[in-house]
This record gives structure tokens, C-alpha cells and sequence, in this order.
């Protein structure tokens, strides 16, 4: 009996995991985003940008563990009952591991990421329980959590670009007189 296509499809088909180091592990797609625009969009969308865009970071970097998951993989288990209170917390940890991970590959200083997300995800569950909560939560922790990782991914891309025009052979040395 033949599989479906969405079955067999990259979403769910095991990717090859990077040697730790390697320039393949090296090579992400993490880009630039000024923090205003992003903190403007957090409060337009009502945070769904927050969540949205920090999940989908995962699929810019290279797959360094069995378990790093895809920028669709990340958004998509969200949506899964119960398994969702594990995601939650785990996705956005994961997110600042490897961030991490990029930033000492490229010898520059890890960033405290991960107790900032662990309070973000509890007062996030918090508001549930507490709708006081929610105001505070929305309006000041998680904007304050989308610039600590914004401006380290940007910290990243900035070196990260410089590094490939390092890797660009020059034409100084080749040009006809």
C-alpha cells in the first residue's frame, strides 16, 4: 500500500545531522530584522509575529542534533494537545541552544537567553490561569524576550556576513594595468 505525499514528505523525513564545527554547521540563513519593526509588529498582531517568527527561526540554522527541529515542525507541534505544554517550553530553549551554538562557532560570547524564555513560557501559562497576567505578559515580557534574541540573531548575521565576504576571493591583485 502506497504512502501518501504528505506522509513522504520533507516535514517528516529524518535530515542529515552537521558534524559540530564544520563550515556546513556554521552556515545559517539568520537574518537581519531592526528590533522596532519587530516589537511593532508583536503589538499589531496581538504577539502572533512574537511566536510565529521566533519558531521559525529554527529553520534558518543547520541541523546539529537528531532532535532540532524544522521552522514548520516547530510551529506546527504547537497545535498538538497536551504535547503542546512540553513544545512550548522546549522549543524556545532549544531556539537559544542554538543560537548559542552559532555564536561560539563563530567565537563570539554566548548570550543569556534561556532563563528569559523559561519566564517567558511560565508567565505565558500563568495568564491562563491568571487573565490579570495576560496585559503584563503581552505588553512587556514578551517583547522585552523578542529583542534579547532578535539582537543576538542580528549580532550573528552581522558576523556571520562578514564572514562570507571574507571568504570572497578579492580581484585587487588580478586586475590588468
Amino acid at each position: 500500500m502506497p504512502k501518501s505525499k504528505f506522509l513522504r514528505s520533507a516535514l517528516w523525513q529524518p535530515t542529515t545531522i552537521l558534524p559540530y564545527g564544520s563550515p556546513e554547521a556554521k552556515a545559517n540563513r539568520l537574518g537581519q530584522f531592526p528590533l522596532v519593526f519587530a516589537v511593532g509588529l508583536h503589538y499589531i498582531t496581538l504577539g502572533l509575529f512574537t511566536w510565529i517568527w521566533l519558531n521559525l527561526m529554527h529553520g534558518s540554522m543547520p541541523k546539529l542534533r537528531r532532535d532540532d527541529p524544522s521552522g514548520l515542525r516547530a510551529i506546527l507541534f504547537h497545535f498538538i494537545p497536551f504535547f503542546n505544554l512540553y513544545w512550548l517550553f522546549f522549543s524556545q530553549i532549544r531556539l537559544c541552544d542554538r543560537i548559542n551554538e552559532q555564536r561560539v562557532m563563530r567565537e563570539m560570547p554566548k548570550k543569556r537567553l534561556k532563563g528569559m524564555a523559561i519566564a517567558v513560557n511560565v508567565a505565558v501559562l500563568s495568564s491562563v490561569a491568571w487573565p490579570e497576567v495576560r496585559v503584563f505578559v503581552f505588553a512587556i515580557i514578551m517583547p522585552i524576550y523578542l529583542c534579547l534574541v532578535q539582537r543576538a540573531v542580528n549580532d550573528l548575521a552581522i558576523i556571520t556576513y562578514m564572514g562570507n565576504l571574507a571568504d570572497v576571493p578579492s580581484d585587487e591583485g588580478n586586475k590588468e594595468e
